[in-house]
């Protein structure tokens, strides 16, 4: 999590109304790092909060689908110890995760850390105000946001540009406490096309963001000419 010009990196999951610990990671997060968390951290919380043969969801990055990783979960796996949800790829925004981090970013943020320590220290008081019942209903709507999906056969990434309408929210707004108050870019294009033009220009770059289309969580835009 990125605030001010300061980042930590951490490492959380939840089971129905509870949340663990986070574990702050030092470094760069590799394959090993990950295989780290599992032996210490993943697969003990999960015992503890849903107990043996309980549901492992994680998305498809490279590091979690790593031959080391894949190989311990599947061994866990036969064990009894969990069973692994299969997880379709290019799909990450379904992880009900996301919208947990956007959570504790908005809290964060609004408390206005000055440093790396106190980010870390934030990080850790505003983790644990996280009300059950929010994580409840993030579970909740899952089968109803997979359902969508499905139907709108989203299946896999799109080649071809994509098109909808997205209102225009203030500067002012944006950025108010009660609002996003937040900042980073991920470099993403926004392209626009004008009324009597024929193709598409770019216009602006997407900026980070929490989770995906969150309420008062807009995307930010920025004008390629400012770089």
């Amino acid at each position: 999590m990125k605030h001010g010009g300061v980042g930590v990196m951490v490492w959380v999951c939840f089971a129905g109304d509870t949340v663990v610990d986070l574990f702050k990671i030092e470094g760069i997060l590799n394959q090993h790092g990950v295989h780290s968390i599992l032996q210490r951290y993943a697969i003990p919380s999960g015992l503890r909060l849903a107990g043996p043969s309980f549901i492992f969801q994680q998305d498809n990055d490279s590091k979690h689908t790593s031959r080391l990783c894949k190989g311990y979960l599947t061994k866990k796996e036969s064990d009894g110890v969990l069973r692994q949800m299969t997880w379709p790829p290019q799909s990450p925004d379904l992880n009900p995760i996301k919208m947990v981090w956007g959570e504790l970013d908005r809290r964060v943020k609004a408390k206005g850390p000055t440093s790396a320590k106190h980010l870390w220290e934030l990080l850790q008081f505003c983790w644990t105000t996280i009300p059950g019942d929010y994580l409840l209903k993030l579970i909740k709507r899952m089968p109803r946001v997979c359902k969508a999906v499905i139907k709108a056969k989203a299946t896999e990434p799109s080649d071809i540009l994509q098109e909808a309408q997205v209102q225009l929210i203030p500067n002012n707004k944006c950025n108010s406490p009660s609002w996003y108050n937040g900042d980073g870019d991920s470099g993403g294009p926004l392209m626009c096309k004008e009324p009597n033009a024929r193709i598409f220009s770019v216009v602006g770059i997407t900026s980070w963001g929490s989770g995906c289309a969150q309420a008062r969580s807009p995307a930010f835009i920025h004008l390629p000419n400012t770089f």
